[in-house]
């Protein structure tokens, strides 16, 4: 059994610093990764790009993005834009909603919408 397939059925308690250090290039992430050890907390004058890599699953997207094409990113992006404004637009109405107005309805009637359209137009 190679070293790489016992160690993620955890199989080495321990591994040496070195065979962290080599997982960790091998797969071009931080030691800490490796390990899932805490990270040590960026300082105040980090970046904003460093500070948004230690939230949670940002790291997971950008490696995952990074395999994408410059078109499918631009899709993302797109998509993230879109997310947010109707996230935002939900929690609007959710304020709203003691004066009676209530557009998470809105925004479902808008998707099936689309799906209609869309239908009507194949066939």
């Amino acid at each position: 059994m190679s070293y790489l397939s016992l160690a993620l059925r955890g199989g080495i308690e321990r591994p040496s610093a070195e065979k962290v250090q080599a997982l960790a290039s091998f797969f071009g992430v931080d030691t800490v990764d490796v390990t899932g050890a805490p990270r040590p907390p960026r300082s105040a004058s980090s970046s904003p790009l460093e500070q948004a890599l230690d939230q949670p699953l940002v790291a997971e997207i950008a490696l995952r993005a990074g395999r994408l094409g410059k078109g499918e990113r631009a899709f993302i992006l797109a998509l993230m834009d879109d997310a947010r404004r109707r996230m935002s637009g939900l929690m609007d109405s959710g304020k709203e909603s003691d004066s009676g107005d209530d557009r998470s309805g809105e925004l479902a009637s808008e998707r099936d919408d689309g799906g209609d359209q869309a239908a009507d137009s194949k066939g």
